[in-house]
């Protein structure tokens, strides 16, 4: 498990631009520049930090500074087209579900689109995500390749089959588990854990049995992706994207307070109750448009620190890695899986051919 307070980022600086990249991406109230603003400087924060298609999306066009308007749209039009191209793709693939009686999870950041979570164009994603019984996973996977799909090179893990490429371009990763939702032993929760918890919605607008994560289910798988696997590894995903699905996703203390209760037990092993509540904080000070207090909340504001440091200082970001090795091994060899963990890491540098084909 990975505890905020074994981090050690570096002080951040909050600059006028980036106090006003946060207070534009997550503060519900208006945003305006403070003296000395350059707004050049405050593109380049807001790209590091991946929140420019957010910013787009929420504030109105004269809170944005006039030289950035257009760029700022532009980014929130990018991702508004991306999310059209992978809602076509998404429908296609519930319709070959239906075709095979499969029921079909859309998650993440597709499931958040759907959903209406999110202003539209407000959170770009680059790859879909479903979850499907695991007996039925190889079936959509082969009837995905009959229509066109091709499979990457890359094998199948403990979660998902081989990723496939759509003809639309993109990527989709055919799971069969639930990575970090655990709901039996230790074992990553599956299609019908979940169903079992009445924790998946119909997706009516859909063909056949297509559902959509609750929104506590949502948040909880959000939380756990965005520690286990990226939290230590700042650069293979942008981390101020989780803050930004959680704040849509739980609003206040009372649904804060709801999934802590439904979904801890089952992430547990991944984020611990002082990272919850340090995440919880953070997302409270952003919304209210202020930064955590260094001394009554330094959890929180270390957190922050980490997030900052992890997008805008590489040497930072660089100096995480032997971290997250040491905790991807202790988790692999915790579940009974560090032999397969390291063949599938080591098998590359070998030359040896991956699979191409779920076995």
């Amino acid at each position: 498990m990975i505890e905020i307070e074994g981090l050690h980022p570096p002080e951040p600086h909050f600059t006028p631009e980036l106090r006003w990249v946060l207070e534009a991406a997550f503060a519900t109230g208006s945003s305006s520049p403070e003296p000395g603003f350059d707004p050049t400087r405050a593109w380049a924060d807001a790209r590091r930090l991946a929140l420019t298609e957010r910013i787009g999306a929420r504030r109105k066009a004269r809170e944005l500074p006039g030289e950035l308007r257009d760029d700022f749209r532009r980014a929130q039009a990018g991702a508004a087209a991306i999310g059209l191209l992978y809602e076509k793709t998404a429908r296609e693939v519930a319709t070959v579900a239906a075709k095979l009686e499969t029921p079909v999870v859309f998650l993440k950041g597709l499931a958040l689109h759907l959903a209406g979570c999110v202003p539209v164009g407000a959170r770009s994603f680059s790859d879909i995500d479903i979850l499907v019984p695991k007996e039925r996973a190889e079936a959509i996977f082969e009837e995905l390749l009959e229509r066109d799909f091709s499979c990457s090179p890359a094998e199948a893990t403990e979660q998902h089959l081989p990723i496939l490429q759509p003809p639309e371009g993109g990527s989709l990763e055919v799971h069969f588990a639930l990575r970090g939702v655990q709901l039996v032993g230790d074992r990553p929760a599956g299609f019908e854990d979940l169903a079992d918890r009445d924790s998946l919605l119909r997706l009516e607008e859909f063909p056949g049995s297509t559902c959509l994560p609750s929104p506590s289910l949502l948040a909880a798988h959000i939380l756990v992706h965005g520690f286990q696997q990226h939290l230590l590894r700042p650069t293979t995903y942008p981390l101020f994207r989780m803050i930004a699905d959680l704040i849509d996703l739980v609003p206040d203390k009372v649904e804060w307070s709801d999934l802590v209760s439904v979904w801890q037990p089952a992430i547990g092993h991944a984020v611990s109750p002082a990272s919850l509540e340090a995440t919880r904080q953070l997302c409270e000070a952003l919304r209210a448009g202020h930064l955590p207090d260094t001394e009554t909340q330094p959890t929180s504001a270390r957190l922050l620190g980490h997030l900052l440091a992890g997008s805008m200082n590489p040497d930072y970001a660089e100096s995480l890695s032997g971290a997250y090795l040491r905790n991807r091994l202790s988790e692999a060899y915790r579940r009974g899986e560090l032999g397969r963990y390291l063949k599938r890491k080591i098998r590359p540098f070998f030359g040896r051919p991956r699979l191409s084909r779920p076995t």
